[in-house]
């Protein structure tokens, strides 16, 4: 027993037992572990020790730990000590308590409220500062009326006893009397004699309650986010410090490298050799003890002498150092740096751990986001024959356990709990939550062996309740299954029988589904997708028979979609009209099974990376056939593989959120999509035993669903309906390319921005947030609004601009962007001395145009105070990228000036070579400040400009 536990067991003695009265004290729990009440009990009273197992202090070994081997009404105390935690139903033995009372017994409990898991067989529950309350209600319920005397959270100790691991308990006590008439019997309160509390409920009116919304524990995790806000702060104001710094260095250096560039300078090079040399007091010495060990000093003086009128001093100099005189170069080691070193700025709100269920209004997204859904999660006979009576997919979610430190596993699902789709409600709310979330539809597997259907029942279900009110598709998993859950032909359970005959059948059962209101079309095409393609005999002339089919039934074709599993791509061969991803089939990642540490000693399985998953995927090029995009949550097989898994790991919510929305807005950019083929898939809805479910675990809660909704409200096809093709509109020998991803920026973008209509200019603005490009069109309903996704910061959607209008023959374009710098006090100001030098009056612009019009060789134009110098500074996370861009662009490198901050006028013709640079270069957004591709172009803006012909001045 902890000692706080023995200290209050001891002053409710002291308080309530009365020395004058025969009294019976019944200990529950009674067995010595590190102290026993026993020790601190009067030794008047009549002491009755019981426990369930035997023991030291155990008088009574209980049968049933509900049933007490005592009459009603003959206890006058009881005291339950850190016992109904460990009661997997303590409202129940709170009752046989209460039972064998006397009127006015007392029980007294003491319960942890907070504290680690302390199992004794196990650990079930913790008391907050009203459970007490709650018990004498149950009690009620059940024919008696007791009342509660007292009750509070005890405060954790301080000192020596802070540091023991009960000290963070902090028990739970409170103190009943059977029946609350006799609550005046006991006119004393331990609370009078005890200060150390919090949450008190008493019926003395004199006791202070101390009420405190937060636990400790909760307290003292405020108080260290308080901390870590404080210490966050710091370092921010101490990287802002910093950042100024080095633009205070950078400029020096500027100033420091055009002195070095001065005639003076190169005059006076000699001199400061002399001073140099003269102030080092062993020069001479080791001069002459040079020439000593090479003999003949005369015939060496005459040669130096020789040296000195020939080369100068500087060339003798040389000579002395090339021949051992002992005059060393003191050059540093070139530093390495790592990527770890960067500052980040956080740049996503996005929360990483536990999300709560929040109600969001319907939304009605451009892009629908449609979710493969598994309608396994019922029993049926063919699974009990295999696997054993009433098998499910949760058969094997609940059993699966980590792999390795930090294996998410297993997965338990919360706001369903383990549903059965035999409950018409589940299916129901399914869809509910679904669309709440911005899910446009499900996409059902279908299992259909030869004319045998499986695990459909859930489907025709669905088919049959409207209530079930979501569109859907289905995809025909014509696969094997076996006792793997490989789809090979070894322990086969059930096969496939493919040919024309099976495939008919089966395309005409799947008419019914077809009819339906809520199935996806597209051109009102029946939309299917086929799992394996390319094991069904001439697929091709299979596919024209569906479609003969279809088009009887009325259809005007059947819309078919090859899934990319097992190495098909392309879906022309199988004379199908699209592709779709299937990860994990089509996910690119390197095994990383040897850098984790693996805690179960019989795996054999691999280990891959989300994140590297995430980012080839976002980088991926786009073929020339149509191809659905898919993304999937954490794959993970733990659960049908125990020992043999595959597993992506480092999941994060952040990494699915910006795979989703690259992929939603590649759609969207895409003029190779009809608008009811802007589809994109999410593997899964419900594949629990696969790690991949939207439907809220334990662990993110409704993280995922989150996470997609936040991408479907940013593609409201309100607002969507407004991004117009860009086509031929010039309109003015001007344009101004502008991107935006803070909206607190753009007020003082669009100030500025109204300087350029007297001046006459084209705007291109690309946004990354929905709100942006109503707020941009509704002041400038003429510019050219694209939406993008957060990466690549400004500089991927310039390049994509630049594109877009290079051959529109603009005489000179500006290109500016809502810099903010989060990391930096001066951000703010930095950005407006930027804009005003820019486009801040008319007379600005019109002075910056007329030199681009006067001077053909003038390429681009920077605010004087930002062109800098390429210094060890500036190039510190970035050289060796800045080397990989210029050899990719076909320049070639060498110290020069970049217009910091990016922003000026250009000539467009002096920065084509940045077609050479891909939309697939650019990494997914981390938030870090320096060391980037973006970062690195800033870095050759000017080279590039120089390379092509032009010159690089400033304004």
């Amino acid at each position: 027993m902890h000692p706080s536990a023995m200290e209050l067991g001891k002053l409710f003695f002291d308080t309530y037992v009365m020395p004058e009265r025969q009294t019976t004290v019944v200990d529950i729990g009674a067995q010595n572990i590190n102290g026993s009440l026993r020790e601190v009990c009067p030794v008047s009273v009549h002491y009755i020790g019981v426990d369930c197992v035997a023991g030291e202090g155990v008088d009574i070994v209980l049968e049933d730990a509900y049933r007490l081997p005592f009459a009603e009404q003959s206890i006058d105390i009881v005291v339950c000590s850190s016992v109904f935690e460990h009661a997997e139903f303590f409202w129940e033995l709170f009752i046989e308590i209460i039972r064998v009372l006397k009127p006015d017994g007392l029980l007294y409990i003491n319960v942890p409220s907070n504290g680690y898991i302390h199992r004794y067989p196990v650990d079930c529950w913790r008391f907050y500062p009203d459970a007490g309350l709650a018990l004498v209600a149950w009690a009620r319920r059940q024919g008696y009326a007791p009342a509660l005397l007292e009750s509070f959270i005890n405060e954790r100790p301080v000192g020596k006893a802070a540091q023991t691991p009960s000290a963070i308990w902090n028990d739970f006590v409170a103190i009943f009397v059977k029946d609350q008439c006799a609550r005046t019997v006991h006119a004393r309160r331990l609370l009078e004699q005890h200060g150390g509390y919090r949450n008190a409920i008493c019926d003395n009116p004199a006791i202070a309650a101390r009420m405190a919304e937060s636990s400790e524990d909760m307290e003292l995790i405020r108080r260290g986010e308080e901390a870590l806000d404080q210490a966050l702060t710091q370092r921010a104001q101490l990287m802002r410090l910093l950042s100024e710094q080095e633009l205070n260095s950078a400029l020096a250096s500027q100033a420091l490298d055009a002195l070095r560039a001065s005639t003076s300078w190169r005059i006076t090079r000699p001199l400061r050799w002399i001073a140099g040399y003269w102030r080092r007091s062993s020069f001479l010495p080791r001069l002459l003890s040079a020439l000593r060990r090479r003999g003949n000093v005369r015939r060496w003086l005459r040669k130096l002498l020789n040296i000195r009128r020939e080369e100068g001093l500087v060339g003798l100099l040389r000579r002395c150092q090339a021949h051992g005189c002992g005059w060393r170069s003191r050059r540093q080691s070139d530093e390495r740096y790592s990527p770890k070193d960067i500052p980040v700025i956080r740049f996503e709100p996005m929360a990483e751990g536990f999300v709560p269920y929040q109600k969001h209004p319907e939304l009605d997204p451009t892009i629908r986001l449609i979710a493969f859904y598994l309608p396994q999660y019922h029993p049926f006979p063919e699974n009990d024959a295999w696997w054993g009576k009433g098998f499910t997919e949760w058969s094997n979610v609940c059993k699966a356990q980590p792999n390795f430190v930090g294996h998410h596993q297993p997965h338990l699902p919360i706001h369903f709990g383990y549903y059965d789709l035999r409950v018409p409600e589940v299916m129901e709310e399914q869809a509910r939550l679904a669309k709440s979330y911005g899910i446009s539809g499900f996409n059902y597997y279908f299992y259909w062996f030869a004319g045998k259907t499986l695990m459909d029942t859930p489907l025709e279900r669905m088919l049959a309740n409207p209530n079930v009110d979501i569109p859907f598709c289905l995809t025909w998993a014509n696969e094997n299954w076996t006792r793997r859950w490989d789809g090979q032909e070894q322990d086969v359970l059930i096969a496939q029988e493919h040919g024309l005959d099976d495939s008919l059948a089966f395309i005409r059962h799947l008419v019914k589904y077809f009819k339906d209101d809520r199935y996806i079309r597209i051109e009102g095409k029946p939309l299917l997708i086929i799992y394996r393609a390319d094991i069904i005999p001439d697929m091709a002339e299979v596919a024209r028979h569906w479609r003969e089919e279809i088009a009887a039934q009325g259809f005007p074709g059947l819309y078919l979609i090859c899934a990319q599993t097992f190495g098909i791509k392309g879906p022309e061969v199988f004379g199908f009209d699209a592709a779709m991803e299937f990860p994990p089939h089509t996910t690119l990642s390197s095994p990383m099974t040897d850098q984790v540490v693996v805690s179960n000693r019989d795996f054999t399985g691999v280990v891959f990376d989300y994140e590297q998953v995430a980012e080839n995927a976002v980088r991926a090029t786009e073929p020339e056939y149509k191809l659905f995009r898919s993304v999937m949550l954490s794959w993970d097989n733990t659960a049908r593989k125990q020992n043999n898994s595959h597993i992506f790991h480092n999941f994060s919510l952040l990494r699915y959120k910006q795979w989703l929305s690259a992929n939603c807005l590649r759609v969207l950019n895409s003029d190779k999509y009809q608008s009811d083929e802007q589809l994109v898939f999410i593997n899964a809805w419900n594949e629990w035993a696969e790690g991949t479910h939207l439907e809220p675990d334990r662990k993110y809660g409704y993280g995922y669903l989150q996470a997609t909704h936040d991408v479907a409200a940013n593609l409201q096809a309100r607002t969507c309906s407004r991004l117009r093709a860009c086509g031929d509109r010039r309109k003015h020998p001007l344009a101004v390319i502008v991107h935006l991803h803070y909206p607190d920026v753009w007020p003082a973008i669009q100030a500025r921005l109204s300087s350029l209509s007297a001046v006459g200019c084209d705007l291109y603005v690309s946004v990354t947030r929905q709100d942006l490009v109503d707020e941009v069109l509704e002041v400038f309903p003429e510019a050219f609004v694209a939406l993008v996704e957060n990466r690549g910061r400004d500089i991927l959607p310039f390049l994509d601009m630049l594109a877009l209008i290079a051959d529109l023959g603009y005489v000179v374009v500006c290109k500016i962007h809502g810099k903010k710098s989060t990391y930096r006090t001066d951000g703010d100001k930095i950005r407006d001395e930027i804009l005003g030098a820019l486009i801040g009056e008319n007379e600005n612009i019109r002075r910056c145009v007329s030199r681009f019009e006067t001077d053909q060789s003038l390429g681009m134009l920077v605010p004087k105070k930002y062109l800098l110098a390429h210094s060890k500074l500036n190039m510190k996370y970035n050289q060796a990228q800045v080397l990989a861009l210029c050899e990719q662009l076909g320049i070639e490198y060498h110290p020069g000036v970049f217009p910091a901050g990016s922003m000026f006028w250009f000539r467009a013709e002096a920065l084509k070579a940045l077609g050479k640079v891909r939309d697939t270069d650019f990494s997914l957004e981390s938030g870090l400040c320096d060391g980037t591709l973006s970062h690195a172009i800033e870095r050759v803006f000017c080279l590039l400009v120089e390379a092509s012909g032009y010159r690089v001045e400033a304004c």
